[in-house]
């Protein structure tokens, strides 16, 4: 029997459109339930395939209809045809020279509205004897919490006669997110003390948090880990921790009577838009936006609130440290644009005026350190750096840890003595 070709075009356009149109209800669904956040790749392939196949049914309605006969008509549809296809090249070709990602599309391979992430909670610390997977596309290591929530060992209040007792309080780079639980700074800089000093016990606490900033650390010491009676308390503070996360934050205004932590990230209309097109991140990031979608201005105002509330926070710190008897070190973390530049994204003498002479309070930059002692620059800042995820690699916290003992032996010594 003889099949009608017609009929099997028919057939397989009408099973295509079906699938697609089930897949339609499915996203929809999808959407109506979860919201637009967490959108991969496909669902967005699947938008724009969407978008596309509504324009050219209309564009054949229109030419069905006869209503593209006259020149003029023609011209108008035209000029809407070319900028149609120009708004698709222009978004394939962003999407694929990765103009315009988010961190959480770099790291994650997905849109994460900054919201979304912020701390609910006063304390940065892991669900206690939780397992958590540090993960990017480039690397994935796994976390260990212990009793307490910290990324560490157990910890004893109990402190032996003669031990050293350093807590280490800062971010991701504390965490030691890049490389395995046993490869962080704080582990390295345990063992270089150890090394060196093997007459007496030293026990460096992890109580780093990724996402943390030096006004949660402080906020966690205060609250949570005086307890542990440390010599030496080490917090770090950088360009992300004033310019990005303290833009969310604020300083310590954002700790609630309630325990919950207030953010200040706006709320904008257009938040839809910019997740779905790059072409619309292009244009929002040219009037003064980007992906914290604070604008300029608000930007520019907080370099100035960041580096005020850093050196009133150092001056809680030193108050802190002369109550319990412990000296406390703030580090001027480097970031890998550091490097890359040759300098911090702020002025570090602004962050230390008026800091100098605190009590039982330092401040040290491991970026000089870098540069100076292990001679780490442009040229081979990647063998210290995953490249796309911009954290420190196992030989790069081998390096924090140098910079770091470097700054610190003084205190192992004063326990020989």
């Amino acid at each position: 029997m003889k099949v009608n070709r017609d009929f099997l075009k028919g057939l397989a356009a009408g099973f295509v459109l079906s699938l697609f149109v089930i897949y339609s209800f499915f996203r929809l669904y999808w959407i109506m339930e979860v919201g637009l956040k967490y959108l991969r790749w496909h669902a967005i392939l699947w938008l724009y395939l969407s978008i596309a196949g509504l324009f050219f049914g209309f564009s054949y309605w229109l030419y069905k209809g006869g209503k593209l006969k006259t020149d003029s008509a023609k011209k108008k549809y035209l000029v809407v045809l070319g900028v149609f296809m120009g708004w698709y090249v222009t978004e394939g070709f962003l999407r694929i020279a990765n103009i315009g990602t988010t961190y959480t599309e770099r790291r994650e391979g997905v849109f994460v509205n900054p919201a979304e992430r912020t701390q609910k909670t006063w304390y940065m610390i892991y669900n206690p004897l939780s397992v958590t997977t540090l993960s990017t596309p480039e690397y994935s290591y796994v976390r260990k919490a212990n009793s307490e929530g910290f990324a560490d060992k157990e910890w004893a209040t109990q402190k032996d006669s003669g031990e050293l007792r350093v807590i280490t309080l800062g971010d991701s780079f504390t965490d030691g997110d890049g490389s395995p639980q046993d490869s962080s700074y704080p582990r390295e800089l345990e063992r270089l003390l150890q090394q060196s000093y093997p007459e007496i016990k030293i026990n460096v606490m992890n109580a780093g948090r990724c996402g943390s900033d030096p006004w949660f650390e402080y906020k966690k010491l205060h609250d949570l880990l005086l307890k542990y009676k440390p010599d030496l308390v080490l917090y770090t503070n950088g360009s992300n921790d004033m310019f990005y996360d303290h833009l969310v934050y604020g300083g310590m205004e954002r700790f609630a009577a309630d325990s919950t932590v207030k953010n200040k990230i706006p709320h904008h209309r257009w938040l839809g838009l910019y997740e779905v097109s790059y072409v619309f991140r292009l244009v929002m990031n040219a009037v003064g936006y980007d992906e914290t979608f604070f604008d300029r201005n608000a930007r520019h105002k907080n370099e100035i609130t960041a580096l005020d509330n850093a050196r009133a926070l150092s001056r809680s710190y030193s108050q802190l440290a002369v109550q319990n008897n412990f000296k406390c070190i703030q580090l001027i973390r480097a970031e890998k644009s550091d490097i890359e530049d040759g300098h911090h994204d702020f002025n570090t003498d602004d962050l230390i005026r008026g800091t100098e002479t605190l009590p039982n309070y330092s401040t040290f930059d491991i970026l000089s350190y870098y540069k100076d002692s292990l001679h780490i620059n442009s040229s081979n800042v990647y063998d210290y750096f995953w490249q796309t995820d911009g954290h420190h690699n196992v030989k790069g916290y081998h390096a924090m840890a140098q910079a770091v003992f470097s700054c610190v032996r003084k205190e192992a010594e004063k326990k020989v003595k």
